[in-house]
């Protein structure tokens, strides 16, 4: 059985949290149409090197 070499604290789980809501707010909010061309576009040429 998997054993981690940590333990939660209250440090830990509230900066899960923290970025939990970060990602769900950023997940949601709407993009500027010209933002999320050039976003697309840059993540395209990122892939494509990679």
């Amino acid at each position: 059985m998997f054993k981690p070499k940590f333990n939660y604290n209250d440090k830990i789980v509230n900066n899960l949290t923290f970025i939990s809501e970060s990602k769900a707010i950023i997940s949601n909010s709407p993009l500027i149409p010209k933002w999320e061309i050039t976003l697309r576009k840059e993540a395209i040429l990122v892939n494509a090197h990679a």
